[in-house]
């Protein structure tokens, strides 16, 4: 080099003009495209397009390179003269925005499985629930239902995970310090995991309020720490333990800070940071790190599901999640979930459900899948109820039309011909009373408050308890028992 600019300085880092000068270009401009670039220029006389620079301090960046050949009077190459544009931030944003349109893609995708799949799990835990309701309790029967019904749990769990991937799982928000969380939490890895490691807390005495689900976000917290758990335990494929901390704080992103990250606005977050010392993750893992069923913890470990809900939990809650990992250095997640003004709230007990609960009145069941259909039927008429059905929204508002007098419609949301929105408008339309509970397996939290909005009393998520069911029917209904 024989002539750089102050900008070059700044971008490769280089004290002074003399420190640069001198410098042979093959030690700025990185690997054999590099290279080609200066064979191709004599035969060209110039060249544009990206290319990997090398800083003085050996790091590497993206640059977009324009290049053009210096002759002489006579046409002989004697030089060639270079503009550079950093890039790094472009490109960063470029493969944010990729990874969102794929996770997108990705959520859509499991969104229509967990629906389905949610049908499929509440038709069989209805009929399952049914069974158990006269199985005596000391017979090997009541014992093959108790593990048929286990294994359903385990799918309504692996179902609920899809949900919170695909941001479809809603949860009861409150105005919470995310330290209670971390503390809850870090009682139960304080005491678990091995002594190998060390578990230490970083945390903001005066953090600020978010707006969040506190069972979600422990399951956050969860995920990301037992994932760290496992990094620092496989460290050459041996017990090697380390250090686990998780820290909270209050930022305040600026707007070019923001700007870093996708989605992201200027104003105030806390930050949720989890950071271990244990293998760290090669780039091509970081690509593909939230995407389900992705997992490195081999073939019989894990669902590969873990950061997957992460993920989707976060994005629910309107956050982001920056990563930096380094192999062989370990790993740090960072939770940014935007801050509300309002004070912290507690936690509503939960109210013990009668087993069943009996009621009057005349219900219309609206389902498209036959067998869901059925066990909602069986159990309100169990309990007292005069119950018609009918196979999607034209059919409902046909039965409707026909001076049923029902004093309650149970509505499916997605049902073929026509759906349980427009279907819940039309009943609207024709008797603003009438009470409508809307059962679903593919709510997202926004859709259910608009639903809400619409006229809708209740919003049930299937695979439901009939229990549950029941409960909910006879609040709306008024009066009634346990059966």
């Amino acid at each position: 080099m024989t002539w750089v600019n102050s900008s070059f300085l700044q971008m490769w880092g280089y004290a002074s003009a003399n420190e640069a000068l001198g410098v042979h270009i093959g030690d700025i401009w990185v690997g054999e495209k590099a290279r080609g670039i200066v064979q191709l220029l004599p035969r060209t006389g110039g060249w544009r397009g990206e290319l990997v620079a090398r800083r003085k301090d050996g790091s590497e960046f993206s640059v977009e390179l324009s290049a053009s050949l210096v002759r002489n009077e006579e046409g002989g190459a004697i030089g060639l003269m270079s503009s550079v544009v950093d890039i790094t931030e472009r490109k960063r944003m470029q493969a944010q925005i990729l990874q969102v349109q794929k996770m997108d893609a990705l959520g859509q995708l499991a969104g229509g499985i967990a629906h389905d799949f949610n049908n499929l799990l509440t038709a069989i835990s209805g009929y399952l629930q049914l069974l158990l309701l006269n199985a005596p309790r000391d017979t090997k029967m009541h014992q093959d239902l108790m593990q048929i019904k286990a294994a359903v749990d385990r799918g309504t769990g692996l179902t609920q995970q899809l949900r919170f991937f695909t941001r479809q799982a809603s949860g009861t928000r409150l105005n919470i310090s995310l330290n209670e969380v971390t503390r809850e939490t870090y009682e139960i890895f304080h005491r678990t995991f091995p002594p190998e490691i060390a578990v230490e807390l970083a945390l903001s005495p005066s953090l600020w309020t978010v707006e969040a689900d506190p069972n979600q976000m422990s399951q956050v917290l969860v995920n990301l720490c037992v994932n760290a758990r496992d990094a620092m335990m496989q460290r050459n494929n041996r017990i090697a333990g380390g250090t686990l901390t998780i820290e909270t704080t209050n930022v305040e992103l600026s707007e070019e800070q923001a700007g870093r990250y996708l989605n992201a606005r200027l104003g105030r977050y806390i930050v949720l940071r989890v950071r271990d010392t244990g293998i760290g993750m090669p780039p091509e893992l970081l690509e593909k790190l939230f995407i389900p069923f992705v997992t490195t913890k081999g073939e019989r470990s894990g669902t590969g599901l873990g950061l997957a809900v992460v993920y989707g939990i976060v994005a629910s809650h309107r956050g982001f999640i920056d990563v930096h990992s380094t192999v062989g250095k370990g790993s740090t997640f960072e939770i940014f979930l935007p801050v509300t003004d309002r004070r912290v709230e507690g936690q509503q007990e939960q109210v013990v459900v009668p087993t069943l609960a009996r009621g009057r009145g005349k219900i219309l069941v609206v389902d498209d899948e036959l067998q869901v259909r059925e066990v909602i039927c069986r159990v309100l008429q169990a309990c007292g109820y005069a119950v018609i059905s009918a196979t999607n929204g034209r059919d409902a508002l046909s039965r409707f039309s026909q001076g049923g007098d029902f004093d309650l419609v149970i509505l499916d949301m997605v049902m073929p011909d026509m759906g349980g929105r427009e279907c819940l408008a039309r009943l609207l339309m024709a008797d603003a009373d009438i009470k409508v509970m809307v059962v679903t397996g593919f709510t997202v939290d926004d859709s259910a408050l608009e639903l809400l909005k619409e006229g809708a009393l209740e919003i049930l998520e299937k695979p439901f308890d009939l229990k549950i069911l029941t409960e909910k029917v006879q609040k709306l209904l008024g009066g009634g028992s346990a059966c």
